[in-house]
């Protein structure tokens, strides 16, 4: 019993720590709806969640590269040359420009108010979010590529959240734009923590051992179709909530983001167990370990779906309680909720084969089945939202999010020979 709770020791710490920047995330957005009502939540919200869809625009897939090319050569005994580090830091940056450039001129092109009115400072604090979320991402692959798991999950969901919470909580902000610029100046601070851990990290023990410098080509060609990947992932959270933004207003946008919000929340399982089971998948594929590629999949799907079932069914049993905690306006979101969590269990339980598609090798199916699923998204979602309202968008965005992992099951079987779901690797 011991040994297994030490094997699983790095997955639970991973996934405590994801757990408080959930419950931090909770706390915002209960302060928000209570204090200022559903409508600021919606902007809140917007404005958050664009940064973070944007920021994977421009680098979703180079984090998952960093991953898999940083984790080889320890794998190996070796270390990184710094060298690599600020190159990395230097194409972020350089990525994140052109996408800022990029929203600035569709705004310029479409109006200011592109996804409805939104206060003065949402701009300013979408810049700096946009780009410090971009800087994180890189920071904690370097993080956990180096197996400082706990640490680069925190700067990545745990720290802006848990920064933010406080001053909500004693009323020192004001309104929704004082929220969104306190926002922003959290994301910054966490993007220094970050910056200084990566580097202490790479300098760290093994000072001589033999040096390795990153391909860089290599990892660029691999992160397209690993971004296409992790696009497919968070596009979900915000094409769902522009578009009932846009068709349905920033009300209904406040209640569809507290309902998949808390069914978001079973999403912490599955990226906690990623950071953690990424960079071992990725070793035991660099030392031609199969079997053990298919023992840590299982390991995942198993510890993912016994931490994920029972509270999302007590949640599930649980949510008008819970919504009219927040307010009794936000009770009207109590179906979307529930379809939303059902969504979430099987998008788990079904295991991480994505994430192992991605670790060895097979970027290009992955990137396949991403872009087949965002255009299913894209097409269904408007109409949901048409017909269906917020219930309408939840249960489509959630049946591509479920086909998607579907399809990732079946191609690393048929590819590989790994099943995520029993551990067992056919030659």
């Amino acid at each position: 019993m011991l040994a297994t709770l030490r094997h699983h020791l790095p997955a639970l710490g991973s996934v405590a720590v994801r757990g408080l920047g959930v419950l931090a995330g909770f706390g915002t957005t209960f302060l928000i709806g209570r204090n200022w009502g559903p409508e600021a939540n919606g902007t809140y919200a917007l404005v958050t969640q664009t940064a973070i869809f944007l920021a994977v625009v421009a680098v979703g897939g180079l984090d998952m590269g960093v991953v898999r090319f940083f984790a080889a050569p320890l794998a190996r005994g070796n270390r990184i040359a710094v060298a690599s580090l600020w190159r990395t830091l230097a194409l972020t940056l350089a990525l994140t420009t052109a996408v800022i450039a990029a929203t600035l001129l569709v705004r310029a092109v479409f109006g200011p108010d592109l996804l409805g009115p939104l206060p003065t400072a949402a701009l300013p604090a979408l810049i700096v979010l946009l780009a410090a979320r971009a800087l994180i991402r890189a920071l904690g692959a370097v993080l956990r590529a180096h197996r400082h798991y706990l640490l680069g999950q925190a700067i990545d969901g745990l720290f802006i959240p848990a920064m933010i919470v406080t001053p909500l909580a004693l009323g020192l902000l004001p309104d929704v734009e004082a929220a969104l610029l306190a926002t922003a100046a959290a994301g910054l601070l966490s993007v220094g923590i970050g910056f200084a851990a990566s580097l202490r990290a790479i300098r760290g023990p093994g000072r001589h051992a033999p040096v390795e410098h990153i391909p860089f080509r290599a990892l660029l060609v691999a992160s397209v179709p690993l971004w296409a990947l992790i696009l497919a992932q968070v596009i979900a959270d915000w094409y769902g909530l522009a578009t009932v933004a846009a068709q349905l207003g920033t009300h209904e946008a406040g209640l569809y983001r507290v309902a998949m919000q808390f069914a978001s929340a079973f999403t912490i399982v599955s990226v906690s167990l990623y950071n953690v089971y990424s960079p071992q998948v990725s070793a035991a594929h660099a030392t031609g370990d199969w079997d053990k590629v298919a023992r840590l999949a299982r390991s995942a799907t198993r510890l993912g779906s016994l931490l994920v079932l029972p509270p999302a069914l007590l949640l599930a049993l649980a949510t008008p309680w819970v919504l009219s905690f927040i307010g009794p306006e936000f009770v009207a979101a109590s179906t979307a909720m529930r379809c939303a969590i059902v969504g979430q269990m099987l998008f788990v339980a079904l295991g991480p084969p994505g994430l192992v598609l991605a670790m060895v090798g097979h970027e290009r199916v992955m990137f396949v089945i991403s872009l087949a699923c965002m255009g299913t998204m894209l097409v269904l979602a408007p109409l949901a939202a048409l017909h269906g309202g917020i219930v309408g968008v939840v249960l489509a965005i959630s049946a591509v999010t479920v086909g998607r992992n579907l399809a990732e099951w079946l191609a690393l079987h048929r590819l590989t020979g790994v099943n995520a779901l029993t551990g067992a690797y056919k030659r």
